[in-house]
């Protein structure tokens, strides 16, 4: 791990993300990783039990790191290196909602907390993207049960939504991305830190990196439209299966139910 990149999503995270690997930087962990491989939704959220306990928060009162009685949360570099340990650099979530954790877990990488200046506009583009993909309709969220990456997907969004952000995006959005910012400034050494925004481009970053400039123009971001298309197509296998899964589920308990009904019948 060289590089620990802190800022949430919907903060330049794509775009940064491909600079690193323009950079040098190999196998580079990005949110959409978990839209890409599935099977990665499932330790991510053993992970935020870890740090949180229930995924509702202060919505019903629990407390966090209920696997650890004794009130301590130590997640260690070995418990990451299962997740990212092939990673010479992160972007994005989870590993940012880990930022304490991410940071003593690697005290040899570089810190980047990259941020977007206009918060209302962080805000936009996180109701317009992350929050239209959460599971909206009764039939959404009963269909989440019926897949393993459906359920493990749904739990990482109540983490999201009732650890993170204090159970409302919208109303307490804008308050705990200003609240992470200021954490991070205030954990992570300033001679390890460079807060950087895609505007500010390669040069304050392959400074801080220690890389030659690229001759070629910085990337360019991941536009609302663009994310809600990756995330509906990873959708539809997905709901493909589950469909499939409750349909044999209701045939079956509707065969177990007429059986049933047989015998009653007959005795």
């Amino acid at each position: 791990m060289e590089v620990i990149t802190l800022g949430l999503s919907r903060s330049g995270t794509e775009s940064l993300a491909v600079a690193l690997k323009q950079l040098g930087y190999e196998n580079v962990w990005h949110g959409y990783n978990l839209v890409d491989q599935s099977d990665l939704y499932e330790p991510w959220v053993r992970l935020m039990r870890r740090k949180w306990g229930s995924s509702r928060g202060w919505l019903d009162g629990s407390s966090g790191g209920q696997e650890h009685a004794d009130g301590s949360c130590k997640i260690t570099r070995a418990d990451f290196d299962t997740l990212i340990g092939d990673c010479a650099a992160t972007c994005d979530a989870p590993p940012a909602m880990f930022y304490r954790e991410m940071v003593e877990a690697y005290p040899e990488a570089r810190v980047i907390l990259n941020y977007r200046e206009d918060l209302d506009a962080w805000y936009r583009s996180t109701m317009a993207t992350l929050m239209q993909t959460r599971n909206a309709t009764t039939m959404s969220r009963i269909l989440a049960y019926f897949t393993s990456s459906g359920y493990w997907r749904n739990q990482v969004y109540n983490f999201v939504m009732g650890r993170f952000y204090h159970g409302d995006f919208e109303k307490h959005g804008k308050w705990v991305y200003q609240e992470h910012m200021d954490k991070v400034r205030g954990f992570v050494p300033k001679h390890n830190l460079l807060e950087w925004q895609v505007k500010d481009g390669w040069e304050p970053l392959c400074e801080f990196l220690g890389k030659e400039m690229p001759d070629e123009e910085f990337p360019s971001g991941n536009p609302p439209d663009t994310f809600l298309q990756r995330i509906a197509a990873a959708n539809v296998e997905r709901n493909r299966r589950a469909w499939a899964n409750l349909i044999t589920t209701v045939s079956a308990a509707s065969a177990v139910v007429a059986l049933a009904a047989y015998w009653i019948r007959k005795t």
